[in-house]
C-alpha cells in the first residue's frame, strides 16, 4: 500500500499521466495560423463542414521533405456549414486542431504534441489525456509521412 501511495504522489507531482500524454506541456493555441502557408481543404463529414489546413514555415519544410523538423505546427480549422437559398455557406467555427513538433516534449507520440481548441476560443481545450492518446493512435498509420496525414499538394 506504501508503495501504490508512493507512485501516487510521484505522478502527482511531475504531471506524468501516461505515454504520449501531454498534461505537463500543453499544446500553444497557433495564434494567427490564418496567415500561415494554406496546404488545402476538404470537406469534413465526421465534423461537418469543411475543413482548411494551414501550416507555418518549419512545417512547410516537412510537407515538401517528408520529414517535420523540430517547431513545425499544422492547423487544422474545421469551419460548420449553412445552408442559405440551397448553397452551402460558410458558418462559426467549430474547433481548430493542433499538431506540434517536439521530440523532447512529445517523445512517447511520436514528437507530435496533439490539441482541439473547440470554436473561436483559444483556450477552450477538447482533448483529455485519452482523446490525445487516440490522436496519436490514429495518426501511427502515418508514421512513414512523419505521422502527417495531409500532403502537399503536387503543382
Amino acid at each position: 500500500m506504501k508503495r501504490i501511495l508512493q507512485l501516487g504522489a510521484l505522478v502527482l507531482l511531475t504531471g506524468f499521466t501516461g505515454p504520449g500524454i501531454q498534461a505537463a506541456d500543453p499544446v500553444p493555441y497557433p495564434v494567427n495560423f490564418r496567415s500561415w502557408t494554406y496546404v488545402k481543404s476538404g470537406s469534413s463529414a465526421a465534423r461537418g463542414g469543411v475543413h482548411h489546413i494551414f501550416a507555418n514555415e518549419k512545417a512547410m519544410e516537412g510537407y515538401k521533405t517528408g520529414k517535420f523538423p523540430e517547431g513545425s505546427m499544422i492547423a487544422f480549422d474545421v469551419i460548420s456549414t449553412t445552408d442559405i437559398a440551397g448553397l452551402p455557406m460558410d458558418g462559426p467555427r467549430a474547433l481548430v486542431d493542433v499538431m506540434v513538433k517536439d521530440g523532447a516534449k512529445y517523445a512517447q507520440a511520436g514528437g507530435w504534441g496533439f490539441e482541439e481548441f473547440v470554436g473561436d476560443s483559444q483556450t477552450n481545450r477538447a482533448l483529455d489525456a485519452a482523446r490525445q492518446q487516440a490522436c496519436f493512435a490514429c495518426h501511427m498509420s502515418q508514421k512513414d509521412h512523419d505521422y502527417v496525414f495531409s500532403k502537399w499538394p503536387a503543382k
